[in-house]
């Protein structure tokens, strides 16, 4: 299996549908989506989560969002998702995976999380937004 590859924002849209009723906004026609085990690799490899986390200047938005940009810029992932949950009132990711099947990230601790077993108050789903 590649590293990457490249998939277009249809494909993508389809594959978090299940996290509706979550607004969806998909900023590009294609995506480089990654294997599992690149995305571990890569996710990994960073230090976000080595990062003290401040209130309101250096939080889970914040960490989210670093992620984020530092998935697509070093290592070429760009079917990574920022969330911003409202109803749990946190943030996190979300990865589309070539597989098909989507996880939920947390930045600040470096764990994968399954959607079928989420802590549902910390990843509740039920109301904002994901940027990909």
């Amino acid at each position: 299996m590649a590293d990457l590859v490249v998939k277009d924002a249809a494909w993508v849209f389809l594959k978090l549908r299940p996290l509706w009723p979550l607004q969806l906004e998909l900023v590009d026609a294609k995506y480089q989506v990654p294997s599992l085990d690149y995305f571990l690799g890569a996710a990994l490899a960073d230090l976000i989560d080595q990062k003290p986390y401040v209130p309101e200047f250096m939080d889970c938005d914040d960490f989210a969002l670093w992620f984020k940009a530092i998935c697509s810029i070093t290592y070429g992932i760009t079917s990574v998702g920022l969330v911003r949950d409202y109803s749990s009132k946190h943030g996190y990711n979300v990865v589309v995976f070539q597989a098909g099947n989507i996880m939920l990230w947390e930045p600040q601790t470096d764990s994968l999380v399954f959607l079928s077993s989420r802590n549902r108050k910390r990843y509740s789903l039920k109301f904002g937004r994901i940027l990909v």
